[in-house]
């Protein structure tokens, strides 16, 4: 915008005087309120009472339309660990329309941000969130048996990575479900381009050779079989047919994902600077083993995790130069608004206005914070029948926790899905 608009809006703000002051106050009182509320939500899950938290989350009514994103991503994750994947399904997907609808800018909101922060705005997710609505939608499909519309989703979210790829890179698990969706339904080759595209983006890929020579022997691309065949022979890692085996699939979350904050820095003449970073963390090392109830270890075909606290780190980064950028536009806003107002001799205003901008200044800090700060994908090879199983969390090599998957019935080339959050 030019100097020419902020001169024109500071004289503006110097004939509304008091009023424009009363304007900045109400910004401040409602910044954050439904936030906040979010907040509470977001509380009761974590201190062990998801039942609760789903229940604060009933009805949208009571949330701004700038929150109503957030309020649908943390009402379909709560669901989702519920249990509940037919209501968490239509949240995800509510949040998927919103976004939609979001893609159009408001103005008035855009320009009313210009003099306040961007809490006034309505939150659109950073490029990750946006992604992993995606990701909730396909395990809802894949635990209800809905392979085509989890693919429908698997194809929403490649949309997404291809657009921001290096900001999204290494998400392999969102990538490994897409595959793996690809794959349920018998398309192949789009399977097989999937697992490459996995394979190229993982720092270790031999996990996936078993499962990348298999696609392209059985779709005759033997030149790109025998390189597979070589680099199995030389990890010495045993080669089976597959495709027609029964199989148990575990999405496995745990931790909590770091929350934003906000880095501040004061300017001269008087100015605060506010950007969003999210807070540093440390996911837990836990190692995942599958095991019998009689403490058999069972193989795990294909186990890829992801770290989202990486990945969301690494999306709002992608958007620093643009939240720099208005930060600045917006300060030369507020002083042009000043300068204005002090050359009508208006000293006392401009000083309190300057105060007052220094107060409203705030990063937009909202996140969905019932995300967990890692995901895995563990596929488990299992013969027909019954099966009793134990999960077995280990730390330094110390079992600390087993969870028992009791009573598992699986028919002969059937694949069965199970989510778990172990907090």
């Amino acid at each position: 915008m030019s100097a020419g608009f902020f001169t024109h809006a500071g004289k503006r703000f110097g004939l509304l005087r008091h009023s424009f002051i009363l304007s900045l106050l109400a910004a401040l009182l409602i910044t954050g309120g439904c936030a906040s509320s979010l907040t509470t939500a977001t509380n009761k899950y974590y201190s062990g009472n998801p039942a609760a938290a789903a229940d604060a989350l009933e009805d949208d009514t009571d949330y701004a339309e700038k929150d109503l994103l957030l309020f649908y991503m943390e009402k379909g994750t709560v669901l989702h660990y519920l249990g509940d994947y037919e209501n968490s399904t239509l949240a995800f997907l509510q949040a998927s329309k919103i976004l939609k609808r979001l893609d159009f800018i408001s103005l008035t909101a855009e320009t009313a941000s210009l003099i306040t922060n961007d809490w006034i705005k309505a939150y659109k997710g950073e490029y990750a969130e946006r992604l992993w609505i995606h990701t909730y939608l396909m395990m809802n499909y894949l635990l209800q048996d809905l392979y085509e519309d989890a693919l429908v989703e698997g194809k929403q979210a490649l949309k997404i990575q291809q657009t921001y790829a290096v900001p999204l890179k290494e998400d392999y698990y969102t990538k490994a479900l897409t595959a793996l969706c690809y794959e349920l339904l018998h398309e192949n080759n789009d399977a097989y381009i999937a697992y490459k595209n996995l394979a190229e983006s993982m720092p270790d890929a031999d996990i996936l050779l078993p499962k990348l020579y298999r696609l392209s022997y059985g779709l005759g691309i033997m030149d790109e079989a025998a390189f597979y065949k070589k680099k199995l022979d030389q990890q010495k890692i045993t080669i089976e047919n597959r495709f027609n085996e029964s199989e148990l699939v575990l999405f496995i979350a745990n931790g909590r994902i770091p929350e934003k904050r906000s880095k501040d820095i004061i300017l001269p003449p008087g100015f605060r600077f506010s950007i969003p970073v999210y807070m540093k963390s440390v996911a837990p090392a836990i190692t995942i083993d599958i095991e019998t109830k009689d403490n058999k270890m069972i193989a795990t075909d294909i186990k890829i995790n992801t770290r989202l606290d990486l990945v969301a780190d690494k999306s709002l980064d992608a958007r620093q130069k643009l939240i720099i950028a208005k930060e600045i536009t917006r300060i030369a806003a507020k002083e042009a608004i000043i300068r204005s107002i002090n050359e009508n001799d208006e000293l006392y205003l401009g000083f309190l206005l300057r105060t007052l901008f220094i107060i409203v200044e705030s990063a937009d800090t909202r996140s969905w914070k019932t995300l967990p700060v890692e995901i895995r994908l563990l596929r488990i090879p299992l013969p027909a029948g019954t099966h009793d199983l134990n999960i077995v969390l280990r730390q330094g090599g110390t079992a600390t926790r087993k969870i028992e998957l009791p009573d598992l019935k699986i028919k002969e080339g059937q694949k069965i899905f199970r989510t778990l959050r172990i907090d």
